[in-house]
């Protein structure tokens, strides 16, 4: 039994599919499709989403950390910011470290110090910090 898929293209692609008249996309998307479940079938390939997820959990550790470490220096109205913040958009934590300037110069000598960058996760720890200083002190 055969099933049939739809797969959407710009129309750039097609006009460049276009130009291969000879070639079967059928087979190539086939065989694609095959390739793409071999690697996630691959034991490396859960190897490595399993090493990415203990990076990104120890980055956060390392950002929560560091808040709290530092939580004489914050006033509550900073707190409140840090706890609402998303740390997504490069420009956005380029702006939040300008905010933290009491400590950020100090956030990136530490970073460099250990040959660590400061990343959305170490943020998302602080910020995560943040949000659970203020819960449990309500």
């Amino acid at each position: 039994m055969v099933k049939n898929i739809t797969v959407g293209i710009s129309d750039e692609l097609s006009a460049k599919m276009d130009e291969f008249k000879e070639v079967n996309w059928s087979a190539i998307t086939r065989i694609c499709i095959e390739n793409y479940i071999k690697q996630r079938s691959s034991n490396k390939f859960e190897a490595a989403i399993a090493s990415i997820q203990s990076k990104k959990s120890l980055e956060f550790k390392k950002g929560f950390d560091f808040f709290i470490d530092r939580i004489e220096i914050i006033d509550f109205n900073d707190l409140e910011y840090i706890a609402t913040f998303e740390p997504t958009d490069p420009d956005e934590r380029e702006i939040f470290l300008n905010y933290l300037s009491e400590f950020a110069n100090e956030i990136e000598s530490l970073m460099e110090d250990r040959g660590i960058k400061i990343n959305s996760q170490f943020l998302s720890g602080m910020c995560s910090a943040a949000k659970e200083i203020i819960k449990r002190s309500r």
